[in-house]
């Protein structure tokens, strides 16, 4: 059941042309970082599509599962948010909208051993144990469709509900996803807990230097897009990691030079572009849908003779037998 539990709190929920967009309206207003995943329009893309078909190979194939549920994970689960309530806060709270089809889910999980109700400022929550750790969740309707809240802290699940409901401001003048988005991050502080038990060398370095970013990702017309404007501590600094990143592209290029199969990733490295403008580094790239999707094809089939591979070698085949 434990999966489950995962899946229905977005913590492993897979990657229809619907789209199911960022909703500011339920993001507290001082959440330090905001992160969507339109699942509806990764889905409905090519370069989805392709992992979908592939989703043993990138480990999706265990939310079949769900399907003892009537869930069929690719349909039925339409977007993710994942937001840090504050910059101190410990725990992400999680949205999922999906379809009515997690009903049957939220039902079962009311009946596991450790499960029990909870009220708190007229919300009725479910509290339910996983792996020794109490975790909290809410379901409600949305039009046809629900929005489960999960958090494994019950206070601010309930500042989460309370913004939705319209009770507590939600977040205003925020940037928004480009059309054809499936993947978005608004950070608009780093989080300490990012920062923590942290050594002072290399991209951790990079990241204490990091004021706000926002990141970018879809699919448009034949084309994916990715992009990022991080706001960095002074134009010093934004210089240098613009001059670090293109080094390690050029490293990537070269490196790919001679990979075939991985010819659509050297592509996307040739399309990247990267501008320091003030404190502000801007990063995108954009490639051609049908290489990207061959090169998640060849990514796949390499994963899989990496695991296969390694499961050969804990089985003990391939090795040499000792010596007498």
């Amino acid at each position: 059941m434990r999966f489950q539990l995962i899946c229905l709190a977005g913590l492993a929920v897979p990657l229809s042309a619907l789209a199911s967009p960022l909703d500011r309206a339920l993001i507290p207003e001082n959440s330090a970082v905001t992160a969507h995943l339109d699942v509806e329009a990764f889905a409905g893309s090519q370069i989805g599509q392709a992992i979908v078909k592939n989703r043993d190979h990138f480990r999706l194939g265990g939310l079949d599962a769900l399907k003892a549920f009537g869930i069929e994970p690719f349909r039925d689960f339409l977007g993710v948010t994942v937001f840090m309530p504050s910059v101190d806060a410990k725990q992400p709270v999680v949205i999922v909208r999906a379809t009515e089809a997690i009903d049957a889910l939220w039902k079962h999980l009311k009946t596991e051993p450790q499960a029990r109700p909870m009220s708190s400022e007229g919300y009725e929550l479910l509290s339910w144990e996983d792996k020794g750790e109490r975790k909290y969740g809410f379901v409600r309707a949305d039009g046809n469709a629900r929005l489960a809240f999960i958090c494994d802290n019950w206070e601010p699940l309930i500042e989460a509900l309370k913004t939705a409901d319209g009770k507590s401001p939600a977040q205003k003048s925020a940037a928004t996803p480009s059309a054809g988005s499936f993947l978005f991050v608004d950070a608009r502080q780093i989080p300490a807990k990012m920062l923590d038990n942290r050594d002072d060398d290399g991209p951790t370095a990079v990241m204490r230097e990091v004021r706000s970013a926002i990141v970018d990702a879809g699919e448009s017309g034949e084309d994916m897009f990715a992009s990022a404007n991080v706001e960095l501590s002074s134009a010093q600094t934004a210089t240098q990691v613009q001059e670090m990143v293109q080094g390690l592209v050029a490293f990537g290029r070269m490196a790919l030079k001679d990979n075939k199969e991985l010819a659509g990733v050297r592509d996307a490295l040739a399309g990247f572009a990267s501008k320091a403008d003030g404190t502000h580094l801007k990063l995108s790239t954009k490639w051609k849908t049908a290489d990207a999707v061959a090169a998640m094809g060849a990514l796949a089939k390499q994963t899989s003779e990496y695991d296969n591979d390694d499961n050969d070698d804990d089985n003990g085949k391939g090795k040499k037998p000792a010596d007498d």
